[in-house]
């Protein structure tokens, strides 16, 4: 019979707590009810008499405990079971649940708590914004994001995603894992969410490249170069404008370089790879972003500018909310003076008929970029997106 009463109560309580009355503002007293067969469809069947007999059991002791009321048709059937709030309490320990409310209270603790851990300003800033939101569906009675039900899971996701923030060097997922689990696999069981966070919320550029652009990796990272420079590598020099094509380096690798003289006037960073592969290396030296820049690609761009403060620096990128945000992450990281590269009106108007339609989403990033006043240079850019609706990906734009 518990099985039964659990899951009646389950459906009742559901009921409760999706209600105005739970969330305080309903003028009108309202009343909780369902009908037995909603829950338990043999309740019905002639040929179930068996589970029609436990079903009224069930239900009676339920009755008795004043948990529900009961309106009962003339043959004693059962027609509606009514929820009785002044005895909620008993209704939960027999389903073993957490109230709804004391389960706010508890991520109020655990937001509480995460920001009291935090003392970097641009991390805060991100916890705020998530925080903020979620205190808003609190009070409109909405599901918290990034929180299953699990409130002991839910604080060790908040602290991963903050580590995950203050990380400033290459680490593999799994030994990452095992610094803040003490267990290899358990970062990934919530790699998903970490990396949905840190794209809504933090600076990620995508989805797919967010762990690794604050140095969480699979694998170590490649740097891909071409076109005119020298690079000294030890005690050799390699001249990229005697090789076709391009050529790569591991993070081990490119931390071992000591020296990059740029020969062309220019060196441009490219965010996609078919688009790097077909960039016109004539008088540029061309860096692969990969769709994110980590500590490993910074320190390199920032040796190639100490190297080369003269030359120009170009950032080539998709003309979306996504190709701005790693615009704005290298400009702020790296404190180098970048310029964007063909991410203009004139260029979205040329490739017109390659435009692919904004989705929420974009929206929402475009209008926070627009509230940027670092971001006023390409505004321009920023309001012909939202008032046309569109957005280009770079390997719709020629070199």
């Amino acid at each position: 019979m518990r099985k039964e009463q659990t899951l009646l109560l389950n459906k009742l309580i559901d009921k409760y707590e999706r209600s105005k009355t739970f969330q305080g503002d309903n003028k009108v007293i309202q009343k909780f009810s369902i009908r037995p067969e909603k829950v338990f469809p043999a309740y019905v069947d002639d040929s179930q008499f068996e589970a029609f007999d436990r079903i009224n059991e069930a239900v009676r002791e339920l009755e008795i405990k004043n948990i529900v009321s009961v309106r009962r048709k003339a043959n004693g059937v059962i027609d509606k079971i009514t929820l009785n709030l002044e005895e909620l309490d008993k209704g939960y320990k027999i389903c073993n649940r957490t109230p709804k409310k004391d389960i706010h209270l508890q991520l109020k603790k655990v937001w509480e708590k995460i920001r009291s851990l935090i003392n970097e300003k641009e991390i805060l800033e991100i916890f705020y914004n998530y925080i903020e939101e979620q205190e808003a569906c609190i009070k409109q009675n909405k599901q918290v994001a990034y929180f299953d039900g699990d409130i002991n899971n839910y604080e060790e996701k908040l602290q991963a995603i903050y580590k995950v923030l203050k990380n400033d060097k290459e680490q593999f997922i799994r030994d990452f894992s095992v610094s803040i689990f003490g267990d290899s696999k358990k970062l990934e069981l919530m790699e998903g969410q970490i990396r949905s966070f840190l794209y809504e919320y933090g600076e990620a550029a995508s989805k797919k490249g967010a762990l690794e652009e604050y140095g969480i990796v699979s694998t170590p990272t490649n740097v891909s170069i071409k076109g005119e420079a020298i690079i000294k590598i030890g005690e050799q020099f390699i001249d990229l404008s005697k090789i076709d094509g391009d050529i790569g380096f591991s993070s081990i690798s490119i931390e071992q370089i000591t020296q990059v003289k740029v020969t062309g006037g220019q060196i441009v960073t490219v965010e996609n790879l078919t688009s790097f592969h077909s960039f016109d290396r004539s008088n540029s030296f061309v860096i692969y972003l990969g769709g994110y820049h980590n500590s490993i690609k910074r320190n390199f761009l920032k040796q190639i500018y100490a190297d080369n403060p003269d030359k120009e620096f170009l950032h080539f990128g998709d003309i979306d909310a996504g190709g701005f945000y790693i615009y704005e992450h290298l400009l702020e990281k790296s404190q180098i003076p970048f310029r964007l590269f063909k991410m203009d009106i004139e260029t979205l108007i040329r490739h017109k008929k390659a435009w692919k339609k904004l989705t929420l989403n974009d929206r929402k990033r475009i209008e926070l970029l627009l509230r940027k006043e670092n971001t006023k240079d390409y505004h321009d850019v920023l309001k012909f997106m939202l008032e046309h609706n569109c957005k280009l990906e770079q390997e719709a734009v020629g070199t």
